[in-house]
């Protein structure tokens, strides 16, 4: 029997829980590095402990793992530890999402409710689609990137690994951006936007380089 596992006991790993549930999955427990978690009953699961030293406890043949995490850096880099481990990513898929049968889906993806995805899209490892949020035909998701809720990418569009695309974006036909950049909220794209940098306004502009310094609790 499969055993699953959410990494991250705060609000996303909820929302994860949120949609097993809408699928009538069962969830076996949250893991959480806050030792202070640990022991704890959330909506009925229990936290079990911290992803090292559980891990070594599980049986990888039969485990398998969620890592429900809001930061991008920290959620892909999680999710290949896990993957080192030997265990497996479980995709949580919203009952009430559509989604093309000719569409590719990494692992370890998060779909929300009333999510839309079109024909020949390409999802990465380790994505979030968050509510309501559409990708039409031929787009492509890179790896760790975190789509909003309300966020709609036209046809053709290239998100680059890691990049946050924050609530209410639109981004008009074939524009590509960069991996690890931001695209600040309600911002509407009909230009291309570079790597690693924080973008906003409508049009959508490039407003600063960004380094490990930038303050996620803005987004998160």
């Amino acid at each position: 029997m499969i055993q699953r596992l959410i990494f991250g006991a705060g609000a996303h790993g909820r929302v994860v829980a949120d949609i097993l549930n809408s699928c009538r999955i069962p969830l076996d427990g949250y893991l959480d590095d806050d030792s202070c978690l640990w022991g704890k009953d959330i909506d009925g699961t229990n936290v079990l402990g911290g992803l090292s030293n559980t891990l070594l406890e599980l049986d990888y043949s039969s485990a398998q793992l969620h890592v429900a995490l809001g930061k991008p850096h920290l959620r892909l880099h999680l999710a290949k530890r896990i993957q080192e481990y030997g265990f497996k990513l479980f995709n949580a898929i919203h009952s009430s999402a559509i989604k093309s049968e000719s569409i590719v889906l990494g692992s370890g993806v998060c779909i929300c409710a009333g999510v839309v995805i079109n024909p020949h899209a390409v999802i990465g490892d380790a994505v979030i689609i968050n509510t309501g949020a559409t990708i039409d035909h031929d787009c492509v998701v890179g790896d760790g990137v975190n789509i909003s809720p309300g966020v709609h990418l036209a046809g053709r569009v290239y998100v680059g690994e890691q990049s946050f695309i924050s609530i209410g974006v639109n981004v008009a036909p074939r524009i590509t951006i960069g991996a690890n950049s931001i695209l600040g909220a309600g911002s509407v794209v009909v230009n291309d936007i570079p790597s690693g940098v924080l973008a906003y306004g409508v049009p959508a502009k490039v407003i600063k380089k960004l380094d490990e310094t930038y303050d996620w609790s803005k987004l998160l």
